[in-house]
């Protein structure tokens, strides 16, 4: 806008107004008519057009010389693109001059290469249909040879020839020929032939174990493609008639077919004959076995040249995806182990004669499927497995050659390995090579047809047999424990016969499933703790075990406890070390479930006894109180027996003759026995103690009276020979040096006994009754008698003695001496000879309180 200097304000906003691109012509001069300044606007306009063309006549002034060469160079560039045009025609023409003259040649060419195609096509088809027919010719002439030998060989050659017929088929298109057309059926017809014939021989080898027919009998199926259906179909047949033995062995008709033997039952009969069969079935299933493990080292062995994939990875490839990943011998191990539960089953439910049979007897079928497994396992080892891949015949007859075969499988390793040179060519020959692959080579190692948790798979297979054999078994162990603690609630104590009896039922049930599984030993095992349970159970409730027993009560104790020693008699002889004929091959779970039924009934006979020596105890407690009773002034001509130890002498006889024998058996163990005879040594203890007791607690004996207490202790000794003979001992028991020294004390006054020594023989509590009682007399007018300077009775006392420690009893003596000897300066004056002899013998009894409650504190600590 600034070169329009000439233009007013007003003009220069009009021209702005013009140069605006939404310039509306029509409303601008609307606008100018309405504001009445058309005149005005109209000079505006024309000063702005006027100044405008003098701008554009000033410009083409100052750039005329430049236009015109403008002009001339746009007239030579015209010249030059006619020119151009000229040459690019003549281009144009010389192109369609040389395209006619290449495009013609090209196209004849084309039609002469199209002919040569439909020739060259004609004759491959003529090639391949003469190929045909003479392949068809050829398989014709073979299936002859091969029906007339009926060899796997054979049937190999005519699958190739059938492969190389279908090849042809698949590489070329040969429909509508008329001579292809007349050999198609007859090739679909000899392929069934040919598939036959392989089947026959591949049949054939499994039965007889033989490797190259096998081996070439798969080969055809895999030319022929049927390799996946016909293992699977051999594999489940094979199975089937496994099946189908035990099938056979159960059925209660064939049973019934048997000859009956002269002076058997018909139950007895057929009771034979069940197992006869069942036997001969699983022998059936082990050969079936062998038969597929075998199928399955050729599988693993054989494979396909061309892709080096083996036999068994294209039968699994043939599987669906949940059964690819078992092995052959899995696979048949399935179905086998199914089929033959599914059998078991519907016999247990259906047929009562077979449910019985094999419930009772159900360890000897455990036992039969056990020693099956076994077999395979041993025929189907790693060594074993080595030899039967590198040798051609290795023959495995049905019924005959089983143990020989077993021979050599077991044979030396030396043996083993000693293989002829042309075996092993005639190996080669068979196209059966090594697997190289690791896992392949791992299934043929290690694959063995038996698992090594075998009693699973029994357990899986017999579980509804041995169910209900385990229930018949707490059964017969828990009825004779039932019966006889009933009849025990009527008053009838059980015999050593009814406790025979059952033993010897627990020892049967253990003795057997002794060749049975560790899960079904186990299983009784714990049906055997079940019953022991039961039976101490109830001989609990039944057994009196308290101190005062009755004489009914001491009888039935002494039944339950023989009841219970003869059980620790059954059941030690399966608890012994492992070396122990019968526990073998027992588990340690079940020999610790048979030792915890016999340390239970280990605890319940120590109560028994415990029991026993309690009342036993309180009687001769009672009897040896009645010394203080008596008087023991008697002529000095007579030898009668004081009527305490009469009543000491009858209550040993009886415990020795009557008691004592009532709790041991005919044929006790070892450790009931010492059970027993323990009662007997601890009773005679508890006799010569309770003597020393309460001959020490007289006062005041005169020479007569310790003369009848000197003969009492040589008749007691007598007695307490009934209860614990000496020579039961290798030293002498301490209460009868006790006894001995008490019968020399006697007669010693107190410096002798300091002299000699003797009195520490004794026990300290003995030996300060002993001096404090026989301070009591005329010349010490003090009571000095234990219980009676304590202010209690005898029977309290002896219990305080017997109940606390002998440390406390020496405490409690120590005080007693401090007593006596602050008594003696009071009451009566004593003289200086009784008092000096008086002190004398506190302190001699003071010494013994302090060197008996040393020992009793360094023999706790």
């Amino acid at each position: 806008m600034s070169d329009y200097g000439a233009l007013s304000s007003e003009q220069k906003g009009i021209l702005a107004d013009f140069s605006k691109k939404g310039f509306d012509d029509r409303k601008y001069l609307e606008t100018a008519m309405s504001t009445g300044k058309a005149p005005e606007m109209i000079e505006n306009i024309t000063a702005i057009i006027q100044s405008i063309s003098r701008r554009v006549h000033q410009h083409v002034g100052s750039h005329h010389q430049h236009l015109l060469k403008q002009a001339d160079y746009i007239k030579n560039v015209s010249k030059k693109l006619k020119s151009t045009n000229t040459r690019v025609k003549g281009i144009v023409e010389s192109f369609e001059k040389a395209r006619e003259s290449v495009i013609a040649p090209k196209n004849k060419l084309a039609t002469k290469v199209k002919q040569l195609e439909f020739v060259q096509k004609a004759s491959h088809l003529a090639v391949q249909a003469l190929r045909v027919v003479h392949k068809a010719s050829q398989l014709q002439k073979q299936i002859k040879i091969a029906e007339s030998k009926r060899t796997a060989r054979e049937s190999v050659k005519c699958a190739r020839l059938i492969r190389d017929i279908k090849q042809v088929f698949d590489e070329t298109d040969l429909r509508g020929i008329d001579i292809v057309d007349n050999h198609i059926n007859f090739i679909e017809e000899k392929s069934e032939v040919v598939l036959a014939l392989s089947t026959e021989r591949f049949q054939s080898g499994i039965t007889n174990l033989n490797q190259p027919e096998i081996a070439s009998s798969l080969q055809a199926f895999f030319l022929l493609n049927k390799l996946g259906e016909k293992v699977g179909e051999a594999l489940t047949s094979i199975a089937a008639k496994g099946i189908k033995y035990i099938k056979d062995g159960l059925d209660v008709s064939k049973l019934a077919e048997q000859k009956r033997a002269k002076g058997s039952s018909a139950a007895g009969m057929w009771r034979s004959a069940l197992w006869k069969h069942l036997d001969v079935a699983l022998h059936h299933i082990f050969e079936s076995g062998i038969q597929v493990w075998n199928l399955q080292q050729v599988l693993v062995k054989k494979r396909d040249p061309a892709t080096s994939k083996s036999y068994l990875a294209v039968y699994l490839n043939h599987l669906a995806k949940e059964e690819k990943e078992s092995t052959l011998a899995q696979r048949f191990w399935t179905l086998l182990l199914e089929g033959v539960r599914d059998q078991l089953t519907k016999a247990f439910k259906s047929q009562s004669f077979i449910k019985t049979v094999l419930v009772s007897d159900y360890p000897q079928l455990y036992h039969l499927f056990k020693t099956l497994f076994k077999r395979l396992s041993q025929a189907t080892n790693t060594s074993f497995s080595t030899q039967l891949g590198r040798r051609k015949k290795i023959e495995f007859p049905s019924d005959v050659n089983i143990k020989e075969l077993m021979k050599r499988a077991s044979g030396t390793e030396e043996k083993k390995k000693a293989i002829d040179e042309k075996e092993e060519e005639k190996i080669a020959e068979t196209n059966i090579i090594r697997e190289t692959s690791e896992d392949l080579l791992q299934i043929w190692e290690s694959d063995t047809l038996a698992r090594t948790q075998p009693e699973k798979d029994i357990q899986m297979v017999l579980g509804i047999y041995e169910l209900s054999f385990l229930k018949v078994t707490i059964s017969k162990l828990t009825d004779p424990i039932k019966s006889i603690f009933s009849a025990m609630g009527k008053g009838i104590n059980p015999s050593e016969a009814d406790g025979n009896a059952l033993m010897t039922n627990i020892d049967n049930t253990l003795r057997s499933v002794r060749l049975s599984g560790s899960e079904l030993q186990i299983q009784i095992a714990n049906r055997v703790l079940q019953a022991m349970h039961l039976l101490i159970s109830q001989a609990e409730q039944q057994a009196d075990l308290s101190s005062n027993l009755p004489k009914s009560s001491s009888i039935k104790n002494a039944s339950i406890f023989k009841l219970l020693s003869t059980a620790d008699k059954c059941l030690s002889q399966w608890t012994k070390s492992p070396e122990n004929s019968l526990t073998q091959s027992w588990p340690p779970k079940a020999i610790k479930l048979l030792k915890k039924a016999q340390a239970q009934a280990s605890n319940l006979r120590g109560d028994l006894l415990e029991a026993l020596t309690s009342h036993l105890k309180s009687t001769a407690s009672k009897l040896m109180q009645e010394i203080h009773q008596e008087s023991f002034q008697r002529p000095h001509q007579t030898k009668t027996t004081s009527k305490y130890m009469r009543q000491v002498q009858r209550f040993c006889e009886s415990v020795a003759r009557e008691t004592v024998p009532s709790y041991r058996i005919s044929r006790p163990s070892t450790v009931v026995d010492l059970e027993v005879q323990g009662v007997s040594w601890r009773i005679a203890q508890i006799v010569a103690e309770h003597f020393l007791l309460n001959s020490t607690l007289i006062s005041g004996l005169r020479e007569d009276a310790k003369l009848a207490i000197a003969s009492d202790v040589a008749q007691l000794e007598a007695s307490l020979h009934l209860l614990a003979p000496k020579h039961h001992f290798a030293q002498p028991p301490r209460w009868y040096k006790d006894l001995r020294t008490f019968r020399q004390m006697l007669f010693l006054d107190d410096n002798s006994l300091s002299s000699k020594g003797i009195i520490h023989i004794l026990p300290p509590v003995i030996a300060v009754q002993f001096l404090l009682s026989r301070m009591s007399n005329r010349t010490v007018p003090i009571t000095c008698v234990p219980f009676k300077a304590l202010g209690t009775n005898l029977s309290k006392y002896i219990r305080y003695v017997d109940h606390h420690t002998e440390a406390k009893v020496l405490s409690k003596f120590a005080n007693l001496i401090k007593d006596i000897r602050g008594k003696l300066g009071k009451g009566r004056k004593l003289s200086q000879q009784s008092l000096k002899q008086a002190n004398a013998a506190l302190d001699f009894a003071s010494s013994i309180v302090k060197v008996g409650s040393s020992n009793a504190a360094q023999s706790v600590s």
